[in-house]
C-alpha cells in the first residue's frame, strides 16, 4: 500500500503543499482579526476555521519535516509514524479540503473587505487625499499623517511629520490661516477630539493655492482701479475750469484774429491814400464799432452764462449759496468782483469747487460766501454747513483753484479749526 512515508518525493511535495497552508492561514487570520469586528457568530466559525486549517497545515508539516529529516524510521517519532502510514489518498483528501476550505475563506474574506470598510481602506483612502490629514495624541504621537500633511511638514517647517515632537508643537501654536508650503498655499484648522478614551488633536491643511493667486491678482486689480477711478474723480472736478478756460480761450483768439483784420485794413487806409476816402473811412469805423461791440457782449455773455451755469448746478444738487447774508445774484456778485471777467471766474470756479466738496465730502445742503472789495482787491470767505472735517488734502479741483488764484497775484488759504474754511484774496483793479 502506497503511503506517504514510502515515496520521498511525495513527502517534499505534501510539506511544501502545507507549508503554503500554513502561511496563507496566518495571513488570512491577522486580516481577519485586524479588520473584522467579530460581534456575529458567523464571522467568529470563520475565524475559527481559519485557525483550524493553520493548526492542520503545521501539524501535517511538522509530520513531513520529521520524517524527512530522518533517515532510519527507528528514530522517526511514533506520531509522525502513525500519519505518514496513512494510505495515501487519506494525505490528498485531507490536503483538498483544506485546499478548499482556505480559498472559499479567502474569496469570502475579500467580498467582506469590498463591502465594508477597514483599517487598511481607510488608510489608503486618507493617502489618496489632496488635502493634508495629520492626527497626533495629545502627547505628540503620531496615529495618522498622510503624504500631503509630510511634505507640508518639510516645506514648510523643514522637519519630518513622522516621530517629530517638535513639528507637532509647532503646528499645535500655529494661530494663522494660511500655510505656503513653497509655492502651495494651504488652509490651516485643527480640531480636538476623543478616541478610545485617548484625547487626539487633528490638523487639517486643504490647498488653496488657485484661489489666493486668484485673489492677490483681485486685488492687484482693485487697487489700479482704485486709482483710475481717483484720477476720473480729479478730471470731473476740474473738468468745469476746463471748459471754462478753453472758452476765455477761444474768445480771445476770436477777439485777437477780429482785431488783427481791423488793424491790418487801418494800416492800408492809412498807407495808401493821401486824401480822406468817406466810404472806406466810414467802413473802418464799422470794423471797430464791431469789434468793440463783440467784446463787451462776449465778456457779459461769458460773465452770465458762468454764473447762470453754478446757480442751475447748486439748483439740481440741491444746494443753497448764501452771499452776504442772502441768496447770490447776479448783481451782488459782480457789485463785489466787477465786470472783468478773469476776477468773477476765480471767484465762481472757487464757489463751485466748495459746493461740491461741501456735497461730497461734508454731507451738508448750504455754502456762505463773504466778499469784501478793498484797495483794488476782493477777499472773499467761503464755509458750508456740513460735518467738521479734520484734515483737507488738495488735490483735483483745489490744486487747480490755487494756481488759478496765484497766478492771478492772489492768496488762497484753507483752515479746518472749526470746520472747513477757504480764504481767498482776488486783485480786481476796483477801489
Amino acid at each position: 500500500m502506497n503511503t506517504v512515508m514510502s515515496i520521498p518525493a511525495l513527502r517534499i511535495l505534501f510539506a511544501a503543499a502545507f507549508l503554503s497552508l500554513t502561511w496563507g492561514a496566518v495571513f488570512l487570520l491577522r486580516l481577519r482579526i485586524s479588520n473584522t469586528r467579530f460581534g456575529k457568530s458567523r464571522e467568529r466559525i470563520k475565524a475559527l476555521a481559519t485557525f483550524l486549517i493553520f493548526a492542520c497545515s503545521y501539524f501535517m508539516l511538522e509530520v513531513m519535516m520529521n520524517i524527512n529529516g530522518r533517515r532510519e524510521l527507528s528514530t522517526v517519532s511514533s506520531v509522525a509514524l502513525f500519519f505518514g502510514s496513512f494510505p495515501l489518498w487519506i494525505c490528498t483528501v485531507l490536503l483538498l479540503i483544506l485546499v478548499v476550505v482556505f480559498i472559499y475563506l479567502m474569496k469570502d474574506y475579500r467580498q467582506w473587505s469590498n463591502d465594508h470598510i477597514s483599517n487598511l481602506s481607510i488608510k489608503e483612502s486618507i493617502d489618496l487625499l489632496s488635502a493634508g490629514v495629520a492626527v497626533y495624541t495629545e502627547k505628540g504621537l503620531p496615529v495618522v499623517i498622510n503624504p500631503v500633511m509630510d511634505n507640508i511638514g518639510v516645506a514648510a517647517f523643514g522637519e519630518n511629520m513622522y516621530g517629530s515632537t517638535g513639528l507637532y508643537e509647532k503646528l499645535l501654536g500655529y494661530d494663522k490661516d494660511v500655510i505656503r508650503a513653497g509655492d502651495e498655499y494651504y488652509t490651516f484648522r485643527k480640531n480636538r477630539f476623543n478616541i478610545d478614551g485617548v484625547e487626539c488633536v487633528e490638523f487639517i491643511c486643504d490647498n488653496v493655492s488657485d484661489e489666493y493667486k486668484t485673489a492677490g491678482l483681485l486685488k492687484e486689480e482693485n487697487e489700479r482701479l482704485k486709482r483710475m477711478n481717483e484720477h476720473l474723480k480729479e478730471l470731473n472736478s476740474t473738468i468745469d475750469s476746463y471748459v471754462i478756460e478753453n472758452e476765455i480761450l477761444n474768445a480771445k483768439v476770436m477777439v485777437h484774429d477780429r482785431l488783427g483784420q481791423t488793424l491790418l485794413a487801418t494800416q492800408k487806409y492809412l498807407l495808401d491814400g493821401d486824401s480822406v476816402d468817406e466810404e472806406r473811412s466810414g467802413e473802418l469805423l464799422d470794423m471797430w464799432k464791431e469789434n468793440i461791440g463783440f467784446m463787451s457782449n462776449s465778456m457779459d455773455d461769458q460773465k452770465n452764462d458762468e454764473l447762470m451755469a453754478l446757480l442751475t448746478a447748486a439748483e439740481d444738487v440741491g444746494v443753497g449759496l448764501v452771499f452776504n447774508g442772502k441768496a447770490l445774484t447776479g448783481d451782488d456778485f459782480y457789485d463785489c468782483f466787477g465786470t472783468d471777467t478773469y476776477p468773477a471766474h476765480i471767484a465762481l470756479t472757487a464757489i463751485h469747487e466748495c459746493m461740491t466738496n461741501t456735497l461730497r465730502h461734508a454731507k451738508g445742503d448750504e455754502v456762505y460766501i463773504t466778499a469784501e472789495r478793498k484797495d483794488g482787491s476782493c477777499s472773499m470767505v467761503i464755509t458750508n454747513n456740513g460735518s467738521r472735517v479734520s484734515q483737507v488734502v488738495e488735490k483735483g479741483g483745489l490744486k487747480s483753484l490755487r494756481s488759478l488764484v496765484e497766478n492771478s497775484g492772489g492768496r488762497m488759504e484753507i483752515l479746518t479749526d472749526e470746520g472747513f474754511m477757504l480764504r481767498i484774496n482776488i486783485r480786481t483793479g476796483r477801489e
